[in-house]
């Protein structure tokens, strides 16, 4: 989950909602999944999918469907946060406006969520419609996108790393020519010894 926080009440919130929030975030998954311990269930992998078995399958399905709920609720809290971090960021412009590095990382965890939000669409529409072809093929492409988009978001905000990372492929303007002189070819060699 995404949440955006500022540091003008960073003390409050690693003294009282931290705590709380890693309690939630580690219970409420298992609040969700009790059927799996009440039952006997095991999971079954045939091929790409996995399937869930069990004695009594109206457990089974009432679980997905809670799961489905439980991140819905999850991604409407985040989503909360979120806006609410949007609406103390256009209040008080001027304060961030002088610290670009804050800005800049409540830009990249809105970016990221956002990210975030699209793979949680995909996830319904697949769990919604399993036979859509095409959203089960994107899966895999769109859990690597979301593994990776801290670094591809750095990426796209960071002007120093752009430009560190564009220096591995420069490529020589038109009329130019590579011209390697020797002592840099006998550096090369006696290095390579």
């Amino acid at each position: 989950m995404t949440m955006i926080t500022h540091p003008v009440v960073h003390v409050k919130i690693w003294r009282v909602i931290l705590p709380i929030s890693i309690t939630i975030t580690l219970l409420s998954p298992l609040l969700c999944t009790y059927n799996l311990y009440a039952r006997k269930c095991f999971f079954e992998i045939i091929g790409d999918c996995f399937y869930i078995n069990s004695d009594n399958m109206d457990g089974v399905r009432t679980l997905m469907t809670e799961l489905l709920i439980f991140l819905c609720v999850l991604m409407l809290v985040s989503m909360l946060v979120n806006i609410a971090s949007v609406v103390v960021l256009c209040m008080r412009s001027s304060v961030y406006d002088k610290n670009k590095i804050e800005r800049n990382m409540l830009i990249l965890a809105i970016l990221d969520f956002l990210v975030k939000a699209v793979y949680f669409a995909l996830y319904v529409v697949i769990y919604t419609n399993t036979a859509s072809f095409i959203a089960v093929k994107v899966n895999p492409y769109a859990s690597d996108l979301l593994t990776f988009s801290n670094a591809y978001l750095l990426i796209i905000l960071n002007k120093r790393i752009r430009e560190r990372i564009r220096s591995f492929f420069r490529y020589p303007k038109k009329g130019q020519q590579f011209v390697v002189t020797k002592t840099f070819v006998a550096n090369s060699l006696q290095q390579a010894r």
